[in-house]
């Protein structure tokens, strides 16, 4: 099995935990790898649950950005007014 196809599988399994109470996960597991070796594995949940992960880390990424460049806004603006206040410190001397 390859890396990409054991993910998914493991993506699947995580998806349906999250919806529902799995009581025995490596029996659920187990009926997902017999069904990937059977060629009758339907990833539809780990696509989705894939789909709203990445959503989720773009938000994350997104916000992120903001709150970075709303704090480097903060201290330019700081900055600017510590240069006026040095400035006119400086010049009353």
């Amino acid at each position: 099995m390859a890396t990409a196809d054991a993910q998914l599988v493991l993506d699947e399994l995580a998806a349906r935990r999250e919806l529902s109470v799995i009581n025995d996960p490596i029996a659920y597991l187990s009926k997902l790898l017999l069904a990937w070796k059977q060629s009758a594995f339907d990833p539809h949940l780990a696509l989705a649950y894939r789909a709203k992960k990445k959503l989720a880390a773009e938000r994350l990424v997104a916000s992120e950005k903001e709150r970075t460049e709303r704090r480097m806004q903060r201290s330019r603006v700081d900055f600017e007014g510590n240069a006026k206040r040095l400035k006119k410190i400086l010049s009353e001397l």
